[in-house]
């Protein structure tokens, strides 16, 4: 399931076919309403920006001040921020806020059994799959 914002400017005939054929629901919120209707912008966000904001806090009581953020500094204070925010309870309470319920949880993962993932069959695909597959210390 993939959810989004159902402005026309986000949904091609390409993405369109695309979705389709590779059995991807979309589901579209109406234009414009995402900030009431979508789970990260309702619960999450919000979360996200206070969680960063204490770390950098801390970062300005523990180092040299109230410097700028380098770059080199940057994901790190977000990613501790992200762990912090993205737990399993809120993103449910963030589904809850906004309405959206998973009906049957079964029907969903019975719809993965007969999948096969498809391996990377060429160096450039391989190249392209590697970041992914890199997790942040």
């Amino acid at each position: 399931l993939l959810i989004l914002d159902g402005h026309g400017s986000h949904v091609t005939k390409a993405f369109i076919e695309y979705a389709h054929a590779n059995k991807i629901l979309v589901l579209l919120f109406p234009p414009h309403a995402t900030h009431a209707l979508q789970p990260l912008d309702v619960a999450c966000f919000r979360s996200l920006a206070h969680h960063y904001s204490e770390e950098l806090l801390h970062r300005g009581h523990t180092t040299e001040g109230w410097a700028p953020v380098a770059q080199s500094d940057f994901f790190p204070l977000f990613w501790a921020a992200w762990k912090k925010t993205f737990t399993k309870d809120l993103i449910e309470e963030a589904f809850r806020c906004t309405r959206i319920y998973l009906l049957d949880a079964d029907v969903v993962l019975e719809s993965f059994k007969n999948t096969t993932l498809k391996s990377p069959s060429t160096t450039l695909e391989l190249t392209r799959l590697k970041p992914a597959l890199e997790l942040p210390s």
